[in-house]
């Protein structure tokens, strides 16, 4: 029997895309756990999904930080919980390149857009 995958999931908002996953992990749909969710929102509803379900969640406070300081804080969290994956799933922050680079094939994004639109 092999380990499931630890995710981590970014999140900014309601966490409607963190509840599918939420769902599927724990129908073993898929082969993995949520073991933290990280919002950069402290009134995110995502916070309160996690919560309901024993997943660690953490408030980041991004106020007077620059964005490779909030990303190294969000680093260190999803670091602790030894995390295989990070999923953005409504995360609203761009992140910044040495985040992207440190977490490079272990990094996906949900979002419901084309990104390159909005540079």
């Amino acid at each position: 029997m092999t380990e499931k995958i630890k995710v981590g999931v970014l999140a900014s908002g309601r966490g409607t895309d963190l509840q599918s996953i939420i769902d599927a992990s724990e129908s073993g749909r898929i082969d993995a756990d949520v073991v933290v969710v990280i919002s950069d929102n402290k009134d995110a509803f995502a916070l309160k999904r996690a919560r309901r379900h024993n997943i660690s969640a953490y408030f980041v406070d991004p106020k007077g930080k620059s964005r490779e300081e909030l990303d190294g804080e969000i680093d260190k969290i999803l670091r602790k919980h030894e995390v295989d994956l990070v999923v953005g799933a409504g995360y609203m922050r761009i992140l910044s390149s040495w985040f992207v680079k440190r977490w490079y094939g272990k990094l996906i994004n949900i979002h419901p857009a084309l990104l390159p639109s909005f540079k």
